[in-house]
């Protein structure tokens, strides 16, 4: 929505529960002073408003807009990406249990693994078309500790998954390419007790 005075609003992102009950959206405002957003958590039957969500200022944005949200398949946690910022929510608090950073790279997608206790994020670095900080990276979801990293496309890692069960990470970026990386080359990763990440 755009208003006479210049400012504008909308939902920018959005992540669907596992059981699709519910929907976490993004709200972005922008005027003069900047942008600021907000989280809300819908019920899906009525649309009605469960929960708001405080959303901290993302650190490095150069939209200073979240890019990417999820929902963990367990369905409770949720996660959003932006700037040089990931935040984690458990969907039961308003308030983020973390946010973590990566310093020099503008983080573009966010999604969780499987068992909803690791988060894989593509990255690109601050100058858009740079041949350096194109990063996919695996994070534990419980602590927003970076676990490992991958170099990215070329040009603007823009988006990664999980796929064939984990076994694989593919990712594609502003270099029109798409990659295919075997999860071996993160090795074996222990995020804490039952929590490693078994490498195949």
């Amino acid at each position: 929505r755009e208003f006479l005075d210049g400012s504008w609003s909308h939902d920018y992102q959005f992540a669907v529960s596992p059981d699709e009950s519910k929907i976490f959206t993004l709200h972005t405002t922008a005027d003069e002073n900047g942008f600021t957003e907000s989280g809300a958590l819908w019920r899906v039957s009525d649309g009605a408003l469960l929960k708001k969500y405080n959303i901290p200022s993302l650190k490095g944005s150069s939209y200073a807009v979240s890019s990417a949200a999820d929902y963990s398949p367990d369905g409770r946690l949720v996660a959003v990406a932006g700037g040089q910022s990931i935040v984690v929510w458990d969907v039961n608090n308003q308030d983020a249990l973390y946010t973590a950073t990566l310093p020099g790279e503008e983080i573009y997608d966010i999604n969780f693994f499987d068992n909803s206790k690791l988060l894989l994020t593509a990255s690109y670095g601050e100058d858009f078309e740079s041949l350096y900080g194109n990063h996919i990276n695996l994070w534990s979801a419980k602590d927003g500790r970076l676990l490992a990293s991958l170099p990215g496309n070329v040009v603007g890692s823009i988006s990664a998954r999980f796929m064939d069960g984990g076994r694989t990470v593919v990712s594609s970026g502003l270099d029109e390419v798409i990659n295919f990386w075997e999860t071996p080359k993160f090795d074996s990763i222990t995020v804490g007790p039952d929590e490693t990440y078994q490498s195949i």
